[in-house]
């Protein structure tokens, strides 16, 4: 893991992250006939943050973020499960598959979301009025070495987005009023 916070001016900041995980382990057993499988997991994230807020434009608070994720996730048969009769139902979880077979996904995320705060009174009313928008991608790639679970998580790429605007109004200590309105898109 590894993290940067960097202060280009008194009123701005900037973050930077990663982290990096691998795992490599074996999963089941050989009891009953269930398979024992190799998996093998890497997860691997990058960040980034960006915020600016002059203290003397109260109109401006700006804070945006931008991510990566990437998981590859393998299980690779080392003894393969065994069909065992009269087992009942849900005995067939695991995949199966002579040994060496390979199964597993591959999900790659990207993101960007930005929204700024302008902060402003309207004779005795203190308001706030929050707007953004926001992006995400995933696109999952799957290997199905006999894998029943794989049709639950196909192959596919997604995209969403959204945009918001939220206004908040006080007046005094006893009223507070909040609306907002959003809207989400997907493909």
């Amino acid at each position: 893991m590894v993290k940067l916070t960097v202060r280009p001016g008194t009123d701005q900041q900037i973050k930077l992250g990663a982290i990096i995980y691998n795992s490599d382990y074996d999963f089941g057993g050989t009891i009953l006939g269930a398979g024992v499988y190799a998996t093998k997991i890497k997860n691997e994230t990058a960040t980034g943050q960006y915020s600016y807020a002059p203290r003397d434009n109260p109109l401006i608070n700006l804070q945006g973020n931008v991510y990566w994720n990437q998981t590859i996730a393998t299980q690779t048969v080392k003894s393969p499960y065994v069909v065992i009769d009269g087992c009942g139902p849900g005995c067939n979880v695991d995949f199966y598959g002579p040994i060496g077979t390979v199964s597993g996904f591959t999900l790659d995320t990207v993101g960007i979301e930005v929204h700024n705060t302008s902060r402003f009174n309207i004779g005795p009313f203190r308001n706030a009025v929050t707007y953004g928008a926001d992006f995400n991608s995933h696109t999952v790639d799957v290997t199905n070495g006999y894998d029943p679970g794989a049709p639950l998580t196909p192959n596919g790429h997604r995209n969403t987005s959204g945009g918001f605007v939220e206004w908040k109004t006080n007046y005094s200590s006893w009223f507070e009023m909040i609306n907002a309105v959003r809207y989400d898109s997907f493909t």
